[in-house]
């Protein structure tokens, strides 16, 4: 395994929880606070966006296997 390799992992559990962090944020802001939700949905948005991509470099400089690319 590259150098790369474990980069590329790390980075997709970073996604993988941050996606949960933000799935549950959403959730418990959805059933304390309906009308805040809509804010709560802005802040969570780009940082799932931005957790969304930040593997992509990694996975297309490596031959990822294609379990990484499943996540």
């Amino acid at each position: 395994m590259d150098a790369a390799g474990p980069l590329t992992w790390l980075l997709l559990a970073l996604e993988v929880l941050t996606t949960a962090a933000g799935g549950v944020f959403l959730t418990r802001r959805g059933k304390h606070d309906a009308p805040g939700l809509d804010r709560g949905i802005r802040r969570t948005a780009p940082a799932l966006l931005i957790a969304g991509v930040l593997p992509l470099p990694a996975l297309l400089s490596t031959a990822a296997p294609a379990g990484a690319w499943g996540l």
